[in-house]
């Protein structure tokens, strides 16, 4: 079948038919699986995605980075199959913070043994039924496959697979194991800094934890902060380079008499009309005033380091340089803000005039550090908080960026199997459900049992792919593998950086039972919902409606 475009329709109405609608969701659906395929595994292949400018571009093998890319104006994909699959990469990343990749590929496979299913006469209702009857058996039988975490080398088996198969650090095999194993030790202290035991039972919550980048060094020398790291300049050259046992006020105000608009603005912009030159210093003298006794109020206070959201004057910074406070304006972005907030343990001030010493928070030192590039780096540290900051080192920014994406989906997954369970990786769980599913497919005495079957090879494509994407025969390893697997060895996957079968629980290769979880879900959900759709209407039908109602009236 000829490949679609994701931008099939036109804007005006139009009703698209029942053959058409089907083969145009089906084939969308494929085509994006396969755009995705060639991404998965460690040796994945990259994909440039380059801005309508053509001036920025990204370098990546993420899955998550590539699908968000679909949803920018440049690259809009407006069938809303191609949505659908957009949608599934983000749901999936929300609620586990990994398996895009694997999720969009496999529900590529699912559809594709339906249409053939479907095309065969079999009602895409029984297929439907089928599918979630697999899915359902297929998450217990992971759930009995699954291995209990019990010490921490387990959990840095977690975060090395999850880092390596979203970034090979260049170089010899034996320097990608040690930067690849260093990685994985700061994930996983970061993961212990942020656990908590909530009603007996210790979680680590991955979003307590802070990513920052920087070039100019190795890998070897990325470090875990226990606090807050930002990259910004204090609003005065005087200020204090460092400070100890530090107040905290955390605004999110502008700290200044004048009205901005824009993402820094709280209000609309204003203006006053002067006549006269005294006018003129009177205002001036009035503003000079307001904020001289915003200063007395903060400095009454005890506050030693205020971080805003919005802008600070520049010329209250010579006045809280002078007594001892650092200011940083303008912190880079909402979430920012809240993470440096659950830090201190402060609280969010929105009125400067309501503050009291209750909002205020801790940092036990504030470090500002001048890098040979000339940027700044504020380090507010908190030794007591379960918040910590990842300082990423590397070489290039487009290098540094998808260390970064490794490490934001190992610090998912590891925390997904804090205290929980994990699966043998290198499609040895799919290669098991699958050989299991087989057998259950048996025991259905309706159609639904070829919808399983059909469930149960589609399985396969993981290890296939991987396989693919190495150079390795996918015939000769899924045949290798089904051998394996039929013999009882449930633990025999693909390692692609060996390009053999091997055990994947006695060689370090292992995932979150929780991510392979919400991949089957999301999977067969999606694959579901596009086989049981089989008209499209394009056009503002509503308004349409509306308006002949109006006409009609």
């Amino acid at each position: 079948m000829q490949k679609l475009p994701l931008n099939l329709y036109p804007e005006k109405m139009r009703k698209i038919s029942q053959d058409e609608s089907k083969a145009s969701n089906f084939s969308v659906a494929k085509e994006f699986a396969c755009f995705m395929a060639s991404t998965l595994g460690p040796q994945s292949a990259q994909k440039v995605i380059v801005g309508s400018d053509f001036q920025q571009y990204i370098l990546t093998s993420d899955g998550k980075t590539i699908l968000q890319r679909f949803d920018l104006a440049e690259f809009k994909a407006t069938h809303p199959v191609a949505q659908l699959m957009v949608e599934l990469a983000k749901s999936t990343d929300d609620e586990v913070g990994d398996g895009t990749t694997s999720s969009v590929i496999l529900a590529g496979a699912l559809l594709t043994k339906a249409e053939r299913l479907i095309d065969m006469g079999l009602h895409p209702n029984i297929v439907s039924e089928g599918y979630k009857k697999a899915t359902t058996k297929a998450i217990e039988i992971m759930e009995a496959l699954a291995i209990p975490v019990k010490n921490d080398d387990m959990l840095k088996k977690v975060a090395r697979t999850s880092i390596d198969t979203k970034y090979m650090v260049p170089g010899s095999g034996k320097q990608k194991q040690k930067e690849s194993k260093s990685l994985a030790d700061t994930v996983l202290s970061a993961v212990h800094k942020v656990s908590e035991s909530k009603n007996g039972v210790i979680t680590a919550d991955p979003d307590n934890v802070h990513v920052v980048k920087k070039g100019g060094a190795d890998i070897f020398d990325t470090m875990l902060f226990s606090g807050f790291i930002v990259e910004k300049e204090a609003l005065h050259p005087s200020m204090p380079k460092y400070l100890e046992n530090v107040k905290v006020a955390v605004l999110d105000v502008p700290l200044t008499v004048k009205r901005y608009d824009g993402l820094f603005g709280d209000l609309s912009s204003c203006s006053v009309k002067m006549d006269s030159v005294e006018q003129y210093k009177s205002q001036k003298g009035d503003e000079r005033s307001v904020l001289y006794d915003t200063v007395g109020k903060i400095a009454d206070l005890g506050v030693g380091l205020i971080i805003s959201r919005k802008l600070m004057d520049e010329k209250i910074g010579k006045p809280l340089s002078d007594r001892g406070i650092i200011a940083i304006p303008a912190i880079p972005t909402k979430e920012d803000l809240n993470r440096l907030s659950k830090a201190c343990g402060a609280r969010i001030v929105s009125d400067i005039g309501q503050m009291t010493s209750d909002d205020l928070g801790f940092a036990d030192s504030v470090r500002q550090k001048r890098y040979p590039d000339r940027t700044v780096h504020i380090f507010v540290e908190t030794k007591k908080a379960n918040s910590a900051t990842i300082l990423l080192r590397g070489g290039i920014a487009h290098a540094l960026s998808d260390i970064a994406r490794a490490v934001h989906d190992a610090l998912h997954t590891t925390a997904n199997a804090y205290n929980n369970e994990i699966l043998p990786g290198g499609g040895a769980t799919e290669m098991y459900i699958s050989a299991q599913l087989k057998r259950y497919a048996l025991s259905i005495k309706t159609k639904k049992q070829l919808a399983v079957t059909a469930f149960a090879e589609a399985l396969e494509v993981i290890p296939q792919t991987l396989a693919k994407n190495c150079g390795a025969d996918p015939i000769s390893v899924i045949t290798d593998l089904r051998k394996d697997h039929a013999a009882g060895n449930k633990y025999m996957g693909f390692d692609t950086i060996r390009r053999k079968i091997v055990n994947m629980v006695d060689n370090g290769i292992v995932e979150s039972l929780i991510t392979k979880k919400q991949i089957f879900k999301g999977a067969d959900e999606t694959s579901r919902i596009i086989m049981l759709s089989d008209d499209i209407i394009y056009g503002n039908v509503f308004q349409d409606r509306i308006e002949e109602k109006t006409h009609g009236q």
